[in-house]
C-alpha cells in the first residue's frame, strides 16, 4: 500500500507529496535541494521507525505548492526514496489535518510556530534523558 500523498510542485516540478504522520520531520531529496542556500548541520541523522539511522546532510526552506496554497517551510536534506515527504511538523505549521480513518486531508489555515529545528532539538533532549540513541 503506498502512503497517503497529494499533488505538489516543488522548485517547478511536479511531484507526489506523501503526508508521513509517522515523521516529525519535513524531508527533500538533496538534488532538490541542490543550487538552494542550505545550512548544514554536523550531525544530524534521522532516526526511521525500524530505528536505522539516516544521515541529514542540513536544512534547507523550500516553497512547495499545494493545491492553491505556496508554503515556504524547512526541510531537512536527506537521501529518502520520495522527493519530499511531508511531516507532522509540515502539518501543524500550515494548519493542516490528517483524518487516518478516512486518509483524508485537510488545508487548514490556523499556523503554528513549531519548526523542524524546534522538534529535532526537542527530541535530542528527550532522549539524553530517556538512553536512547541519539
Amino acid at each position: 500500500m503506498f502512503p497517503l500523498a497529494t499533488p505538489g510542485v516543488i522548485r517547478g516540478r511536479p511531484v507526489r507529496v506523501p503526508v508521513d504522520i509517522g515523521a516529525t520531520c519535513s524531508t527533500v531529496q538533496p538534488g532538490i535541494a541542490r543550487d538552494r542556500r542550505s545550512t548544514a548541520t554536523p550531525g544530524l541523522a534521522l532516526v526511521t521507525a525500524n530505528g536505522a539511522r539516516l544521515s541529514a546532510q542540513g536544512r534547507v526552506h523550500l516553497d512547495l505548492k499545494q493545491s492553491d496554497r505556496n508554503m515556504m517551510h524547512e526541510f531537512i536534506v536527506a537521501p529518502i526514496c520520495w522527493v519530499v515527504i511531508v511531516g507532522t511538523d509540515f502539518l501543524a505549521a500550515h494548519g493542516d489535518i490528517m483524518e487516518v480513518r478516512t486518509r483524508k486531508l485537510s488545508f487548514g489555515a490556523v499556523k503554528s510556530r513549531a519548526s523542524c529545528r524546534s522538534i529535532v532539538e526537542r527530541q535530542a533532549t528527550a532522549r539524553a534523558g530517556s538512553g536512547c540513541g541519539a
